[in-house]
């Protein structure tokens, strides 16, 4: 899964219980939610994410049709 890939790129930036969450969600079939869930938390860590990276995650969540909201905040 595409999103899983993207959460283990931040291992070590966010909290490994915040990740293990999103892992989970993502694997129970929520991958949607696990993407939301991740941007929320780069935006309230402030986590620096390189072009290449963001633009990955707009792609995604473009195709899982989440609110750009979540990474416009990033």
């Amino acid at each position: 899964m595409r999103s899983l890939n993207a959460i283990g790129e931040f291992s070590g930036q966010l909290p490994p219980e915040q990740l293990d969450g999103m892992r989970e969600l993502a694997k129970a079939g929520e991958p949607g939610i696990a993407l939301e869930n991740f941007l929320a938390q780069i935006a309230e860590y402030q986590v620096a994410v390189n072009v290449g990276t963001l633009e990955t995650l707009r792609k995604l969540g473009l195709a899982m049709g989440i609110d750009p909201k979540y990474w416009n905040r990033i």
